[in-house]
């Protein structure tokens, strides 16, 4: 401002707050097989519910059989609460706000429940 002569304006701007990053999955458990179903070599991931309501889904990343990870996919209706998920394989999961995808989980380890055969009957 020069002496008491004001400036023009400026021209009007707008901008969309992004959504945060999402942390990366904590209190992370595995356990192998579930008890209805043992023998399945599944393994039950089960993580800390974040308290973000931002969360659109989770994602899991499988490790592929050279030991390469593949790509990242949906965890089939997941959503802000989603708190455990069935795999098998070696996965790692993280959250996703729209499309910003957050950290991935640190890895832990199970061992899948082995087959167990039916009981045999003898007439």
């Amino acid at each position: 401002m020069a002496g008491s002569t004001n400036s023009a304006q400026s021209d009007e701007a707008s901008a969309t707050p992004q959504a945060g990053l999402p942390n990366k999955p904590t209190g992370l458990s595995a356990t192998g097989g579930d008890s209805a179903t043992g023998g399945d070599g599944e393994v039950v991931l089960n993580w800390t519910d974040p308290s973000n309501n931002q969360i659109t889904e989770w994602q899991v990343q499988r490790r592929t059989g050279s030991g390469a990870w593949g790509n990242w996919t949906e965890i089939s209706g997941s959503s802000a609460t989603t708190v455990s998920h069935t795999v098998t394989g070696l996965v790692n999961i993280r959250a996703v706000v729209g499309s910003t995808n957050g950290a991935q989980s640190d890895e832990v380890t199970a061992t899948p429940q082995a087959t167990v055969p039916d009981k045999v009957y003898r007439a």
